[in-house]
């Protein structure tokens, strides 16, 4: 699906907002309906996530976006929502747990234990080779993220042409920075076939200038996040990594 919204990504997200409301409200009454009908378990096999994500088609390409990198910022924190992954709800919750280890030092404390100090005296008394308890747990391996909803395109036509203000060029520069490598597409967004070509290599290296990457780079990524948006590499074992600069696959 492809949605080009100019100047009104406060309604966007509205109804996005809303959709995932009805999803939710639809979910529930199914699951009503299975524990009165003596269907088992209510409905509760019925994963909440992946029936909100199914709401929205597979992926939404924002056509020649033109909105802020606050915009892109808040669609991708819409999209971790669907996830369970709502950011408010993440910030109490981190600031709560928080709140809790702080008073557990505290009391520690008044009991004259020094948390820090009995992590030091362990790894000084340990020497059976085990892993100290002040090394870092090992890292826990690559998972896959579920299929990205929101991709964000960028042409030449109306993301350089168009923006013929500083502010405007400043605006957009700061948006294409603010996608993740693996959701930025680059479009030619003109009406005459015989333009694709240069208008798509316009766009790259607008894209490449934004990012202070390397144009072939940048050409490689956007091919293959395109052929993603299509659909044609959801089942391979493709993985694209957000190193801040290159292409890693």
């Amino acid at each position: 699906t492809s949605v080009h919204c100019v100047k009104s990504h406060g309604v966007l997200l509205s109804i996005l907002k809303e959709m995932k409301e009805k999803a939710k409200l639809e979910l529930k009454e199914i699951r009503k309906k299975k524990k009165n009908g003596g269907g088992g378990g209510g409905g509760n096999e019925i994963n909440e996530s992946d029936f909100v994500r199914s709401a929205f088609p597979p992926a939404i390409g924002m056509h020649s976006f033109t909105g802020t990198a606050h915009h892109v910022k808040e669609l991708l924190a819409f999209e971790e929502s669907l996830y369970g992954h709502d950011t408010n709800e993440s910030s109490k919750k981190k600031k709560k747990q928080q709140k809790k280890k702080d008073a557990n030092i505290q009391q520690n404390n008044e009991a004259g234990v020094n948390e820090e100090t009995t992590l030091i005296i362990q790894n000084k008394n340990n020497t059976n080779g085990e892993p100290s308890l002040e090394q870092p747990p090992p890292p826990l391996p690559e998972q896959r993220k579920p299929q990205p909803l929101f991709y964000f395109g960028f042409s030449h036509s109306i993301n350089v042409l168009m923006c013929s203000s500083d502010k405007s060029r400043k605006q957009t520069s700061e948006a294409i920075r603010a996608v993740p490598l693996h959701r930025v597409l680059a479009e030619s967004d003109v009406h005459s076939h015989e333009d694709v070509a240069a208008a798509t290599a316009g766009a790259i290296a607008n894209i490449a200038f934004c990012m202070d990457m390397p144009i072939v780079d940048v050409a490689k990524l956007t091919a293959r996040n395109g052929l993603l948006f299509f659909g044609s590499l959801w089942q391979s074992d493709y993985i694209i990594k957000d190193t801040g600069g290159g292409v890693v696959s």
